[in-house]
């Protein structure tokens, strides 16, 4: 039984015992590391796609053949008497499908800026909090 208990005993203060031979002292040092803010990359350019307007007049004198052309005359006499001379504006689907693609492209591109501009005010309170921690 006592040479068990050495057989168990002898490697584990063997194992224990050997982390405390040849302690070497540790010296920290610290030193102040000027950092370098870093240039961030510029965003994509603006790629807009193209969209055709088209301006479309109302001329009174001439008939429209429509079942609600009655309706659409009481509507733009209307709207004539109000604001004065009528203008519709017109595009195709494909051109306001590309003006949605247009207005995406505008708002990416004023995100990527605006993280552009949020880094750099970062990084200047970065080395406002340094100096004044040096003075």
């Amino acid at each position: 039984m006592k040479l068990k208990h050495l057989a168990i005993l002898l490697p584990l203060t063997l194992l224990l015992s050997s982390c405390g031979w040849n302690v070497k002292e540790l010296f920290i040092r610290t030193a102040p590391v000027e950092k370098q803010v870093l240039i961030q990359v510029r965003p994509k350019p603006i790629t807009m796609n193209g969209v055709q307007w088209y301006v479309v007049t109302y001329d009174q004198s001439k008939s429209i053949d429509h079942p609600y052309n009655d309706r659409f005359r009481a509507f733009l006499k209307d709207l004539e008497t109000r604001q004065g001379a009528v203008v519709w504006y017109a595009i195709t689907p494909k051109d306001y499908g590309n003006m949605g693609l247009n207005f995406e492209e505008m708002r990416r591109y004023i995100r990527q800026q605006n993280l552009v501009i949020v880094y750099y005010e970062e990084a200047l309170r970065q080395q406002e909090k340094k100096t004044v921690k040096k003075d």
